[in-house]
């Protein structure tokens, strides 16, 4: 749980605050496969000049299963609705991840997944769609 306070030197403009927090909960019904639930309230600096603030409120829903020590996978959903403070705009957000793992020893790891995101907003021409694909190696000391 945190607090952000935001005054303006711009006797024009109100000023701000907000409380952000995060919550997460974790259920594991099998010692290999784990789910995770996560939702909360963020604030963040706009990016925009008419907008003062962004406060994301997200959801997220998270499962992890080990194959063996060797082979993991992970599927994600998450939702977030954004409100721009300030102005009348709000994006919502969701987004679908699938990913697969492989230890090749204690130092590599292998991943590879895909992603696809979908944002609607009540602007024009805000609304888009996304995917991704990824291959990667991972090297730890």
């Amino acid at each position: 749980i945190g607090k952000l306070r935001r005054e303006f030197d711009n006797p024009a403009k109100d000023s701000l605050s907000a409380v952000d927090w995060n919550a997460t909960i974790s259920w594991a019904p099998l010692v290999y496969s784990t789910f995770t639930f996560q939702t909360g309230v963020q604030s963040q600096q706009s990016y925009l000049f008419d907008v003062q603030l962004l406060q994301n409120r997200f959801a997220l829903i998270d499962w992890t299963h080990k194959y063996s020590n060797y082979l993991s996978s992970r599927v994600v959903y998450s939702h977030v609705n954004s409100e721009f403070i300030g102005s009348s705009r709000v994006d919502k957000l969701d987004t679908w991840a699938i990913e697969g793992n492989y230890l090749v020893n204690q130092r590599w790891l292998a991943t590879a997944g895909t992603s696809y995101s979908r944002r609607d907003s009540n602007q024009i021409n805000r609304d888009y769609g996304d995917t991704s694909v990824y291959l990667g190696v991972r090297y730890a000391r």
